[in-house]
């Protein structure tokens, strides 16, 4: 049997090192594509947990308009409730010399 040549055997060595290289680059890609997954996942999970918050906050924003709920708090700071005799509509009439007719007749 012929002993292999060097050239063969330094072209071994090389495609060896090669493999051993790339092997290590992929383990390297998949622990990095893990790493991303569970940051994803993460950022998901907080992002699903900010809506419901923001949900919640809505529903209470919404709770506490009710005019009941305000008629109730306001009771708690012994305010009396809104009556028409005691309402007050105050109206603003637009005269000629306002300062938006003004700024239409200045218009080109």
């Amino acid at each position: 049997m012929k002993a292999p040549s060097r050239l063969l055997c330094i072209v071994t060595i090389f495609c060896g090192l090669f493999l051993v290289l790339e092997a290590m680059v992929l383990v390297h890609v998949n622990f990095r594509s893990r790493t991303l997954h569970i940051e994803n996942e993460r950022a998901m999970s907080e992002h699903q947990r900010l809506l419901d918050d923001r949900a919640e906050l809505l529903m209470r924003a919404r709770s506490a308009s009710l005019p009941g709920r305000i008629l109730d708090v306001a009771g708690t700071f012994g305010l009396a409730p809104v009556k028409r005799s005691r309402t007050v509509i105050l109206s603003v009439e637009r005269t000629d010399s306002s300062p938006q007719k003004d700024q239409k007749d200045r218009t080109p």
